[in-house]
Formats: structure tokens, sequence, C-alpha cells
């Protein structure tokens, strides 16, 4: 079964590197065998001139531990003359934002990516 992706309206200047976030509603149980650690990834954009990336996950996360949640992080760059990627501050991130509804996370990367 092809699932179609979500949706999104991406300002200029964001790359995305990757993105499996699917117009579905997960569950545990849909994500189970992708998520050995608890966290599945689904985005991952960056914007190099802002020295900033948004990663979204599904995660078995804080707040709903049984039931999942999708997590976005907006990320910094380590080194603000690097333009990969991999230098992320994946240990700090700038803004959190977790919800276990789709639309809403839709709402909330909407408006983080103008933000940014």
């Amino acid at each position: 079964m092809d699932l179609p992706y979500q949706p999104l309206r991406i300002p200029t200047g964001w790359l995305v590197e990757w993105n499996t976030l699917f117009e579905e509603d997960l569950t545990t149980s849909d994500r189970a065998e992708h998520t050995p650690l608890g966290a599945s990834d689904l985005l991952f954009m960056r914007k190099d001139s802002a020295k900033r990336a948004i990663d979204v996950e599904w995660w078995l996360g804080s707040r709903s531990p049984v039931i999942g949640e999708y997590r976005l992080r907006i990320l910094k760059y380590v080194d603000a003359v690097s333009d990969k990627a991999s230098d992320v501050d994946w240990e700090s991130p700038t803004y959190t934002y977790e919800t276990s509804s789709r639309t809403e996370l839709v709402r909330k990367l909407e408006e983080c990516l103008d933000r940014v």
C-alpha cells in the first residue's frame, strides 16, 4: 500500500534531507517494528542561512509512553560557520514540541518553518 506524503507548506530556504512523514495517523502498533529504541525518524529539514534544522520523529514519549507521540525539535548548528546538517546540537534543542495529533504537528511544524 502506497501512502501519500503529508502535504506541507515549506517556505523558501529549507532543504528536506529526508521525509517519511505520511498522511496517516500513527499509533504505537503502526510503528512497533520501526521503533526498537523508542523513536522513528520521520522528517529532517535544514536552513543553512539560519543555521537551524528541524527534526520530527515518532517516539514513545514522556507524556504518552504507551501510546506514542510526535516530537518536533528545532536544532542549532554546533559550528556557526558550518553548513553541514550533521553538525547540529542534538543534545540541546532550542525548541521542542510533542503531540499525539498529526494535524497539530503539521500546524506547529508550518509555524516553526515560518518563524526560523
